[in-house]
């Protein structure tokens, strides 16, 4: 082959999957009883410069860890709403080890939320666990006045949580044990 192929560098056409190789490897030893992907979603809206809506706390599922990995942000008709997207902030509320916000300065949404639409999300390469049974909410917070916003205006703000259920068991001495990770399956 000539200089600068593929396989001159030591990998092969889906060489995209080299890196996650092991995790696929892993990833298929547990079942859906061990460990499933779920999504948390939290909204405000806000109509005529007032609030109307803001969801109530959700619980994680007794049985399970929930490991975040992924924070998306949108605004509903983003392109007539994107001169608010700057008015407002969240935080994370983590009710379960009563720590108030997991972030020490709240996240601007238009970190977040484009003017077509979702921008990205945040994503790291650890995670942050929600010990089991605990709520988990998003506290959002106005920047300035609710009447900065667009008068007459109708806006609601998403914020999508993202990650791993995994299921874990606590033993008597408060330790959480992960079936087939930390102890026995």
């Amino acid at each position: 082959m000539p200089d600068g192929s593929l396989h001159q560098l030591g990998s092969d056409p889906r060489s995209d999957i080299g890196p996650i190789a092991e995790y696929l490897k892993d990833i298929t030893k547990l079942p859906p009883e061990i460990v499933r992907p779920e999504q948390y979603r939290f909204r405000i809206r806000i109509q005529a410069q007032a609030q109307t809506f803001v969801s109530t706390a959700d619980r994680i599922d007794a049985e399970y860890v929930f490991a975040l990995r992924r924070i998306k942000g949108s605004v509903s008709n983003p392109t007539v709403n994107a001169p608010d997207l700057h008015r407002m902030e969240f935080n994370i509320v983590d009710q379960g080890r009563g720590r108030g916000g997991i972030f020490r300065n709240p996240i601007n949404m238009s970190t977040l939320a484009g003017t077509s639409g979702p921008g990205h999300d945040m994503i790291w390469d650890s995670f942050y666990a929600f010990v089991p049974g605990s709520d988990i909410n998003v506290d959002f917070t106005v920047l300035g006045a609710l009447t900065d916003f667009i008068q007459g205006g109708d806006i609601t703000f998403f914020v999508s949580l993202t990650g791993d259920l995994v299921r874990a068991r606590r033993l008597a001495d408060g330790t959480l044990q992960i079936p087939g990770v930390t102890g026995p399956k």
